[in-house]
Formats: C-alpha cells, sequence, structure tokens
C-alpha cells in the first residue's frame, strides 16, 4: 500500500493530518534492473498504483523528463519527495 500525502509520520491519527492522506493498493514494482543492495546504489523503483492519486497542493507527480536536469525541479516549482515514511523512520517522524 502508499499513502500520498503523509505530512506527520508517527501519527496514526487522521484528525492529526494537516491535509487528507491518499491511500492506494500497489499492483506491481519495478525495482531499478541495476540496484545495488549492499551500497544501495540505483536504490529505486517505480511502483504502480491499482488506481490513481489524485494530485492537489500537497499531492503530485514527479517528471523525469528530458526538460528537468535531474535533481532540479521546475522552475517556479518546490518538491519535496520521500520514499518509504514510516519503515526509513521506524514510527519517528
Amino acid at each position: 500500500m502508499v499513502k500520498a500525502g503523509d505530512w506527520k509520520l508517527a501519527t496514526e491519527n487522521p484528525a492529526e493530518e494537516p491535509f487528507p492522506v491518499q491511500i492506494r493498493n500497489v499492483a506491481a514494482i519495478a525495482v531499478h534492473p541495476q540496484y545495488e543492495p549492499i551500497s544501495r546504489k540505483n536504490d529505486m523503483a517505480v511502483l504502480v498504483l491499482e488506481s490513481p492519486l489524485t494530485f492537489d497542493d500537497h499531492v503530485d507527480k514527479l517528471c523525469l523528463g528530458q526538460d528537468t536536469p535531474p535533481g532540479q525541479p521546475p522552475a517556479g516549482k518546490n518538491c519535496v519527495i520521500t520514499g518509504w515514511g514510516k519503515q526509513a523512520t521506524k514510527g519517528k517522524g
């Protein structure tokens, strides 16, 4: 499952979230073909969701196109991208 828009990683109480979260089931996972578990090089994957997310002010897509240099958000946009949330913080966030 994916929980998009989660701001307070240490809480399970929806009333404590500043914005609503969206939970979706994952239909498939495509791990980077050159992922190296020991070094964590190429530590990324594409998740195919069973149903689409609704994009808004705090949930949006990440474009990896040729028009945007790697690691740089489009002009005039700030981006925050996170990964596995509670697994990485062990519930502390």
